[in-house]
């Protein structure tokens, strides 16, 4: 089919016509036609009805042509010269293009390198804690977490020890809170460096305390687990006292 140059969209980065038929650029005032992918320059010829690569025209007109008369050279000449032009043009704007495409992958790099390692922990974290379950080493705590989440009907002793907290009785608050870390504690395997709460491993001691201190994970988990444990009341006194130990560290 011919070409249909009314359907070509205007490509501002390079000045040509884009054909999303064919994916050629078109440039009006030379009818060149250039294929980004085998970076050749071609024409559209009406005979064949197809696209001929712009190095076989000129080959075809050197040999299978006869000389043509003096003044249809000076005619010739003139629009192959516009060629060479559209092809050195064509040239550097496709080493402008492939420049564009390298500039905006290298934007493209991390900002913060800390959240880059977190990434990397929380993948290397999650291969490990794979290879922790396939060992049978989730046998240990399928034992604990049971015991440390049940909902039963009976009373959890912490349950109660916070809420004589959250009244006022001052004495058993120390007890309460090394209680809790007790309990929470528990959520953690340090010999196999492993977080049960989040099911994730770690290669060493500070990975894990760092999982523990900054990942969201971790703190989302840790905050649907003290809700399944304690009530609203039992939270605001947890809350409470956690407020309390900021505000001393901050004026200590």
């Amino acid at each position: 089919a011919v070409p249909d140059t009314s359907t070509y969209q205007y490509d501002e980065s390079s000045g040509y016509y884009y054909d999303p038929t064919t994916g050629l650029y078109y440039d009006p005032n030379s009818q060149y036609y250039y294929n980004s992918l085998t970076q050749q320059y071609l024409y559209w010829d009406g005979e064949k009805e197809t696209y001929v690569p712009a190095a076989d025209s000129s080959s075809h007109q050197q040999t299978g042509l006869p000389p043509a008369k003096e003044g249809k050279e000076k005619k010739e000449k003139p629009k192959s010269k516009t060629a060479q032009q559209i092809a050195k043009d064509m040239e550097r704007w496709a080493k402008s293009l492939n420049k564009q495409k390298e500039n905006f992958k290298n934007s493209f790099q991390p900002v913060n390198s800390l959240r880059e390692e977190e990434r990397r922990e929380s993948a290397a974290a999650d291969a490990g804690f794979a290879l922790f379950e396939k060992k049978g080493a989730l046998a240990e705590r399928q034992q604990l977490i049971p015991e440390l989440v049940r909902n039963g009907d009976e009373e959890n002793p912490l349950k109660r020890g916070l809420v004589a907290a959250y009244s006022g009785d001052s004495d058993n608050e120390e007890e309460l809170v090394e209680r809790l870390e007790s309990e929470e504690e528990k959520l953690a395997d340090w010999k196999k460096m492993a977080c049960l709460l989040c099911r994730r491993q770690f290669p060493n001691r500070d990975a894990l305390v760092r999982h523990q201190q900054l990942s969201d994970l971790h703190k989302q988990n840790m905050d649907i687990y003290r809700r399944s444990r304690l009530s609203e009341q039992e939270l605001e006194a947890l809350e409470l006292r956690e407020r309390e130990m900021k505000y001393r560290d901050r004026a200590a």
